[in-house]
């Protein structure tokens, strides 16, 4: 049976899911190394990096696809990472689980609940490790985006073509 087709979100917004058959990050170099990888993708580039949240077993990632393309946009990132992963553990083949999943972003609503979730997500999980663990975690949402937070609530003003106030913490 063929996988369904992707939505295709009227904005270019997308929540993004990648599933590791395994762990995705045992290290905190692991943790560093998909981060750089985000970063030097979106670099330059006519599309933007919202937040992510980096979990034990999963990424998490809000984009912007812009004239990019969101295929066009995970097929580097999760490629270069399977790479650099397989080759610093002595692996070979699939890392993650299957393709990764999308969810349209449509709203400004659906914006700010996806972003909260995320954040939530690595407060509850510490980034998908058990309480307790020697590994250090990294969650990178307000902190980390690329945008400030002017340039974000400017984008979504743009996007949604909407006013807000502020973007709440």
């Amino acid at each position: 049976m063929a996988r369904e087709k992707r939505e295709i979100s009227s904005t270019g917004m997308y929540h993004i899911l990648l599933r590791g058959i395994d762990e995705l990050f045992s290290k905190d170099e692991d943790f560093k190394e998909f981060s750089s990888i985000l970063e030097n993708f979106f670099e330059g580039k006519n599309a933007k990096l919202l937040g992510y949240s980096l979990l034990k077993n999963r990424v998490h990632i809000v984009i912007d696809e812009g004239e990019v393309g969101i295929s066009a946009i995970m097929k580097p990132i999760s490629t270069s990472y399977a790479r650099y992963f397989n080759r610093v553990n002595d692996l070979q083949g699939k890392l993650f689980y299957d393709r990764y999943k999308s969810e349209p972003i449509e709203s400004k609503t659906e914006l700010a609940d996806v972003l909260g979730f995320m954040k939530n997500m690595g407060a509850k999980y510490s980034g998908g490790l058990e309480k307790g663990s020697s590994v250090k975690t990294f969650s990178f949402i307000d902190d980390y985006c690329r945008m400030t937070d002017e340039e974000l609530k400017d984008y979504i003003e743009t996007a949604f073509g909407v006013k807000i106030s502020a973007l709440g913490k």
